[in-house]
C-alpha cells in the first residue's frame, strides 16, 4: 500500500475552455503571448493541439497556464474567475442550459463530487452543509492545486449557479487566504438568493 497522493489531473476540456474564454475576453494575441509566458514543456503539447478535450493532463500544466495568464495581464485571482466563469457558461450547450435551470441548487450541490470528477481527478469533495441561500464545501487532497486555480474553480462554480436560476451568486474561500503557491484542502463558502 501507497501513501502516496493521488496524481491529480485536469481535463482537457479545461484548457480548451480556457483559452477560448481567453481568446474571447482578451483576443487572438493573447493566447501566443500566453504561451510565450509558460515553460516550454507544458505550452508545447497545448499549442501544438495535443490536449484534447477527453484527455487528462497534469494539474502542473494547468497551473502554469494560469501562471503565465497571471503573468501576461496581471490581473490575478479577477481574471482568473472571469475566465472560468467565461468558459463554463459556453461549456453549458443549450439542452444543458435548459436542464440546469430545471434543477434546484441544493440538488446540483448534492452531485458537486460527479461534477468535479468532469473536469479533474484526485482528491476528495465533502458537502458539510447545504441550506437555502447557503452552501459549505471541502476539499482536500489536491496538491498542485494553486490559489488562482482555486479562483477558477470558484468562477466555474458561479457560473453554475447562475445557470440554475440562482441570483447574486458567490463562493469565496472559508478557511485559508488565497496567497500561497498551492492549496491542498480548502473550505469553500458558497451564498446565493
Amino acid at each position: 500500500m501507497s501513501d502516496a497522493a493521488p496524481e491529480i489531473c485536469a481535463k482537457g476540456s479545461n484548457f480548451i475552455g480556457l483559452l477560448r474564454a481567453l481568446d474571447a475576453l482578451k483576443g487572438l494575441e493573447a493566447r501566443d503571448r500566453v504561451f510565450a509566458a509558460m515553460p516550454e514543456s507544458a505550452a508545447s503539447p497545448i499549442r501544438l493541439g495535443q490536449v484534447v478535450m477527453m484527455g487528462w493532463y497534469p494539474v502542473a500544466w494547468y497551473s502554469e497556464l494560469h501562471a503565465a495568464v497571471h503573468a501576461c495581464f496581471h490581473e490575478g485571482p479577477t481574471l482568473a474567475r472571469k475566465l472560468s466563469h467565461h468558459a463554463t457558461t459556453a461549456d453549458i450547450s443549450s439542452i444543458h442550459r435548459f436542464i440546469a435551470s430545471m434543477l434546484s441548487v441544493q440538488t446540483v450541490f448534492g452531485q458537486t463530487h460527479r461534477l468535479m470528477a468532469l473536469y479533474w481527478k484526485g482528491g476528495t469533495i465533502e458537502r458539510l452543509e447545504i441550506t437555502d441561500g447557503k452552501a459549505r464545501l471541502r476539499f482536500h487532497g489536491w496538491p498542485g492545486f494553486s490559489a488562482l486555480i482555486w479562483e477558477d474553480l470558484m468562477g466555474g462554480i458561479e457560473a453554475v449557479l447562475d445557470s440554475c436560476g440562482a441570483r447574486n451568486g458567490r463562493v469565496r474561500p472559508a478557511n485559508v487566504r488565497m496567497l500561497t503557491d498551492t492549496i491542498e484542502t480548502l473550505e469553500m463558502d458558497v451564498r446565493w438568493s
